[in-house]
């Protein structure tokens, strides 16, 4: 899994891209078949969520019957957040995906959700999807800039993939699991 943080709704499109230029790029044929595109994880980045309701609407146009086999889930993960102009309601949701907070009983709206996108996603161990790409923003000033886990050499090769295809985005690799 990792996380792009795009600068403009344009940028956004790089998901679009990376869903069909890793379906058929040299030595994954047939590893990408299921990807989920998630968005408004914190409620109050809208470029995620702009982008996940962008590519509902234009799904058919952006794959086509060329890529037929590819399955793309897309997911507003936590519409209270959004509806509300917040970042959360009561707790963070990108803090509830531990295993220890999974399994605990929390009664807040994003502990629930977490359960629920966990079952959605499957959890890290057994994933239903091929690549999750959750979609953020900032304020700060990083232009368009993906990160990836560094222990996850697919992560790695995807956002070196699309770095590669515009380099005036940044691959920035995070080392911690």
């Amino acid at each position: 899994r990792f996380s792009m943080r795009p600068s403009s709704v344009q940028a956004c499109v790089a998901a679009a891209t990376l869903a069909r230029g890793l379906c058929g790029g040299p030595g994954l044929e047939g590893r990408i078949r299921r990807v989920a595109i998630v968005g408004g994880t914190h409620g109050n980045e809208y470029t995620g969520v702009y982008l996940v309701r962008r590519l509902e609407a234009l799904r058919g146009e952006l794959l086509g019957a060329k890529y037929d086999s590819l399955e793309i889930l897309t997911v507003i993960a936590n519409e209270a957040a959004v509806a509300a102009n917040r970042r959360f309601i009561e707790e963070d949701l990108n803090r509830q995906f531990t295993a220890e907070k999974l399994a605990g009983g929390a009664a807040t709206a994003e502990a629930a959700r977490a359960r629920e996108l966990d079952a959605l996603l499957g959890p890290k161990s057994s994933p239903r999807f091929d690549l999750v790409i959750d979609l953020h923003t900032t304020t700060a000033n990083m232009g368009t800039t993906i990160i990836a886990d560094a222990w996850d050499p697919f992560a790695a090769r995807a956002a070196a993939f699309l770095v590669g295809r515009r380099p005036e985005r940044r691959g920035v690799y995070n080392a911690l699991h």
